[in-house]
């Protein structure tokens, strides 16, 4: 074969090849005097006298005396012509793909026209190629059919018939001169992409729309709804008034609890939700590492005072609120194994009372409590220890034969003259002259660890290391009941933290145990309350009269709440990313007054 010419068995191989042109020299030689046409092909044979021959498919072509042939495909050949720049009756730009199938006629005439119009100087024809001869005839019925149509009506739903009329119409002179049939055609689409945007935005303002009407006919109904609900709330509060003006020494939390079930709900909303606080809340005191960050509750976006308390005594554990007899407000503040004492508001250490030779302990002073001039604090490991502010190095361990063994000796705390506490699954309570040798009164009725405690004018209350919330009711003689009440069942999940509160005229127990939600129920009552923080696990909280502050399982941020708005908190503190270091204890420290107990 002759370097550059015509591979014809590759040529017919190829299932875009429509027609090739080569000279006899190219094809024939002494080795070669016959080439066998395939299924589907012919060929238009030119002989040096200028004959014209057709061979049929599937036959031999021979050399005969020719110069020259004309190798075609005589099947149907799938063409597709892609058209741009056109434009519809409404002035969008768009595109259209066709899809054609035309049949190249195997006549002598029509093979020579197909030679003549098409190839002309070239050797092959490809599928493409034919496209490119076709198209500009495409191109002229297309522009004619999409200047009187719509752009929405040539992309979506245009007249398929009538294209194809015009396209067959002006696809007719140059197929007829290049010996081609039209048999087919297969497809047309029509896009726009200036269209689609168009559209696009047309719904996109129709669904804004939409939901403007949606949201207008929701807040009415809503409005319509809030206003019936604040008027049958009025109803109900209006019923209440008459009923507290009838009965002037009852309770409000009784009276309430003459109305029907879901009448109660309703109103132990109403009452929290208007009830406004007596005291607000100056401080969020929080003990980090060997630090007390101060955060405002109106800006908790960073501390706004930082206190250090690096000392001999350890890493800090808790922290509590209290007055001394002079009236400064003082922050007791406990520490691996001792306490310090710091004023509220000077930010500088009074004092660091410790425990003498106390050797290595792993946790921390859990709860430290003031009785006059006498500091008391609890610690798991080391007991009850009394410190004299006045001879803060000469402190004197209490109750050692009932600590002595224990696992847990936790939250001392002082009110109304007795000191409580906390000794593995009981209650102690003793009177103010302790330290004299008094035998303490022990509150028994747990089944678990006690690992909460908040003593009242109600009563002393408890949460127990497998989830129960026990109250041991006081009369008003002050003579404590031995048997608790069970307000909470068990549910595996030790209650941490726990506090009464009156708001409304309603007692409230607080508790937090490690589930997603900070409880509040209503002593006496069915009536729950849930803080909610989007799921996160709540391990501990702190209640004052006007928020709610809980810290989360990982004890990495702090999550807020006003009391009266449950539902969603109204600040997250992320204290490990401000200080590196984790939560330890909470104190909320109201403004200008002193602590108060429920």
């Amino acid at each position: 074969m002759v370097a550059g010419s015509l591979d014809v068995e590759r040529f017919f191989r190829r299932s875009d090849a429509v027609a090739a042109v080569a000279a006899a020299s190219e094809l024939f030689g002494i080795l070669r005097r016959s080439i066998d046409l395939p299924g589907g092909w012919t060929a238009l044979a030119t002989r040096r006298t200028g004959d014209l021959l057709v061979q049929a498919p599937g036959t031999a072509l021979v050399d005969n005396g020719l110069s020259e042939v004309l190798f075609v495909r005589a099947m149907p050949v799938d063409v597709h012509c892609d058209v741009d720049g056109l434009a519809s009756s409404d002035r969008f730009e768009c595109s259209a793909t066709v899809h054609l199938r035309v049949t190249p006629i195997a006549e002598k005439s029509e093979l020579a026209s197909l030679r003549e119009a098409v190839l002309g100087s070239g050797r092959t024809l490809l599928a493409t190629g034919l496209g490119r001869y076709l198209e500009p005839h495409v191109r002229t019925a297309l522009e004619s059919f999409a200047g009187g149509v719509a752009a929405a009506e040539l992309v979506e739903r245009f007249d398929r018939a009538a294209i194809e009329r015009l396209l067959r119409t002006e696809l007719q002179a140059p197929t007829f001169a290049a010996g081609l049939e039209l048999p087919d055609v297969i497809s047309i689409e029509f896009s726009s992409p200036a269209y689609s945007e168009a559209r696009m935005a047309e719904l996109e303002e129709s669904r804004r729309r939409q939901r403007a009407e949606s949201e207008r006919q929701l807040a009415e109904s809503r409005a319509a709804s809030q206003r019936a609900h604040v008027e049958h709330l009025s109803g109900l509060l209006a019923r209440l008034d008459e009923l507290v003006v009838k009965s002037p020494s009852m309770k409000i939390g009784d009276l309430v609890r003459t109305f029907a079930d879901a009448e109660r709900g309703q109103l132990y909303q109403a009452l929290f939700a208007a009830s406004t606080p007596a005291v607000v809340t100056e401080w969020i005191v929080v003990a980090a590492g060997n630090e007390l960050l101060y955060f405002d509750p109106r800006s908790t976006e960073s501390p706004a005072r930082r206190i250090s308390l690096d000392s001999p005594a350890g890493g800090l554990r808790s922290v509590q609120l209290a007055t001394l007899p002079d009236g400064l407000r003082v922050l007791l503040v406990g520490a691996g194994t001792g306490v310090h004492v710091v004023p509220v508001d000077a930010g500088t250490l009074l004092a660091t009372c410790t425990v003498p030779q106390a050797g290595s302990v792993r946790g921390g002073f859990n709860s430290v409590a003031l009785f006059g001039e006498r500091i008391l604090a609890t610690h798991s490991e080391l007991g009850l220890w009394v410190w004299n502010q006045h001879i803060v190095a000469a402190p004197v361990r209490l109750l050692e034969s009932q600590t002595r063994a224990a696992k847990s000796v936790r939250d001392v705390q002082v009110y109304d003259g007795r000191i409580y506490l906390s000794v593995d699954d009981r209650v102690l309570v003793l009177s103010t002259d302790a330290a004299a040798g008094n035998e303490p009164l022990v509150l028994t009725g747990s089944s678990s660890a006690i690992t909460a405690l908040h003593a009242t004018s109600a009563g002393v209350f408890a949460g127990t290391s497998e989830g129960q919330v026990l109250g041991w009711d006081m009369d008003p003689n002050g003579t404590i009941q031995p048997a608790p009440r069970i307000l909470r069942g068990a549910t595996r999940r030790p209650v941490e933290s726990l506090a009464r509160l009156e708001h409304g005229g309603v007692a409230r127990i607080f508790y937090a145990d490690s589930s997603p939600s900070v409880e509040a129920r209503v002593i006496g009552d069915a009536f729950t309350c849930e803080y909610l923080a989007s799921g996160q696990i709540l391990r501990r909280a702190s209640v004052a009269a006007d928020c709610v502050v809980a810290t989360v399982d990982g004890r990495d941020r702090l999550v807020c709440w006003k009391l009266n708005q449950p539902d969603r908190p109204s600040a997250v503190i992320p204290i490990s990313r401000l200080t590196g270091r984790s939560i330890q204890d909470v104190c909320l420290i109201p403004a200008n007054a002193e602590p108060t107990a429920a």
